[in-house]
């Protein structure tokens, strides 16, 4: 049997495209044991170009975000679906946010913003837009550029130099001033920059 589930994720990650189907949110472990193996994988091929000692996967959190993408998606395209439904299935991410947890969310959750923007666009008051908002607040690596605002920052998390490069160098890729600004990144990106700080980034 086709995995929907899987095939609307793999084409998100390979060629950024969303392909939907009628049915809603209803996957079986089956087809989550085949995405957590897909986004493990990737994971692996990913983490292979992080700096220092990439954290393991997080399969949990993985799926997590995968579930909330593809939910997400559902719900943005597929209006004929009632908030009854989405509030059925909505899962909040309810525990401790480690580095494997950032980074294994962000294979999915990195598509989130855009989605986040385009339902705040159509409808700022849906329900949806504020569900949304809470989860990229507390994963706000995967926020970063977008200008969500009330991202809860962990200042543990920098103590994972993987984590703490990855956040420096996305912050400077999407240039974040808003969050190149504030004292626990700021001094870490003029690090990086040394001596090419006003080559590099002379607004900081």
């Amino acid at each position: 049997m086709k995995n929907n589930f899987l095939e609307t994720l793999y084409h998100l990650r390979t060629v950024e495209h969303l392909i939907l189907y009628e049915e809603i949110f209803k996957v079986t472990n089956e087809e989550c044991k085949e995405v957590i193996e897909f986004l493990e994988d990737e994971y692996t091929r990913e983490s292979q170009e992080y700096p220092f000692k990439a954290p393991e996967f997080d399969k949990e959190a993985a799926l997590w975000a995968a579930k909330t993408v593809y939910l997400t998606t559902q719900f943005l395209l597929c209006r004929t679906n009632t908030i009854t439904q989405l509030k059925a299935n909505w899962e909040n991410y309810d525990k401790k946010i480690t580095a494997s947890a950032m980074l294994s969310v962000d294979l999915c959750l990195r598509f989130l913003p855009q989605l986040f923007l385009k339902l705040k666009g159509i409808d700022s008051g849906d329900v949806l837009v504020e569900m949304l908002q809470q989860e990229l607040s507390k994963f706000y690596y995967s926020a970063i550029g977008f200008g969500i605002n009330d991202l809860k920052i962990d200042p543990e998390l920098l103590d994972n130099l993987c984590m703490k490069q990855m956040l420096l160098d996305r912050i400077y890729e999407r240039t974040d001033i808003s969050l190149a600004q504030q004292t626990l990144f700021k001094e870490g990106l003029e690090e990086n920059f040394g001596d090419y700080k006003e080559k590099f980034w002379k607004e900081l």
